[in-house]
């Protein structure tokens, strides 16, 4: 009678650590993966972090992964009283960018590391699935002026002012320039520069 217990009881215990890890399991990639796209193995995105909106998707700049909340970021820096921060300079346009027939988005990005400089970058947004998934930045420089961005066949058009070759960083920027960016694969390139 003592080892028909012991069966029992062994087989119990078995029994509830198989439940306890299969819940673990489901719980663990139900919830916390359903916010990450895997794509196939056809495509160059890695696993990465997927929003409900372009104003939340993160982005990677200087070798730091940012995530926006309704296209915000900050960060205190350790032992210093400056923070890294990044902001979605104006609202994302809308268009389709790797002919999916999707609604991709494109827009600014204003970033400041904690120093002297202020840096504005063209950022991508592709529609996964119905979910938002940053590409690579474009960094188009150092307190330039942001103008206008549009997505047209399927490209990104960035318009921003520069200064004069050899002004000062007082100096408004007042030359107009366009940046054409084409994903390529899944990365976000520069095609030409005017």
């Amino acid at each position: 009678m003592t080892i028909e217990f012991n069966k029992v009881t062994w087989y119990s215990n078995i029994v509830a650590i198989i439940i306890f890890v299969g819940t673990f399991y489901i719980g663990y990639y139900l919830g916390g993966q359903a916010e990450k796209v895997k794509q196939s193995s056809d495509s160059n995105y890695q696993t990465v972090v997927a929003s409900d909106k372009p104003e939340n998707a993160t982005f990677t700049i200087d070798n730091s992964k940012i995530t926006l909340v309704n296209g915000k970021f900050e960060k205190q820096i350790p032992d210093s009283s400056s923070k890294i921060k990044a902001t979605m300079f104006g609202a994302p346009i809308y268009g389709d960018l790797n002919g999916d027939g999707k609604e991709d988005a494109a827009a600014f990005l204003e970033y400041e590391s904690g120093g002297n400089g202020t840096f504005y970058y063209a950022v991508a947004v592709i529609n996964v699935g119905g979910k938002y998934v940053g590409t690579n930045v474009i960094l188009l420089g150092d307190r330039v002026a942001p103008q206008t961005i549009q997505i047209q066949n399927g490209q990104v058009v960035a318009n921003y002012a520069v200064r004069k070759e050899g002004e000062p960083m007082t100096t408004p920027p007042s030359i107009g320039v366009s940046d054409y960016l084409k994903l390529n694969g899944n990365v976000l390139e520069k095609v030409t520069n005017n």
